[in-house]
């Protein structure tokens, strides 16, 4: 049994056959790449944001506790 048709490449001869494998591997490769850069760039922002968030969060909850703080002082 031929390598070609064991590795599931359609069962052509000649260079239109090679041709056509290169542009279908670089589209794959091309496919790939682009979808790494996506994942890449996707998780910085949501790390960014998720960053700001928990920033502003603390922040809240200090002012919140100061806030606290001061009016049990008022009180006394």
């Amino acid at each position: 049994m031929d390598l070609k048709k064991q590795v599931g490449v359609l069962p052509m001869e000649g260079r239109i056959a090679d041709l056509f494998l290169f542009i279908r591997s670089l589209y794959y490769f091309f496919l790939i790449l682009r979808k790494f850069f996506l994942i890449q760039v996707e998780s910085f922002t949501s790390n960014k944001r998720r960053l700001m968030v928990n920033l502003f969060s603390q922040r809240m909850i200090a002012v919140l506790f100061l806030n606290k703080k001061k009016n049990l002082k008022r009180k006394n």
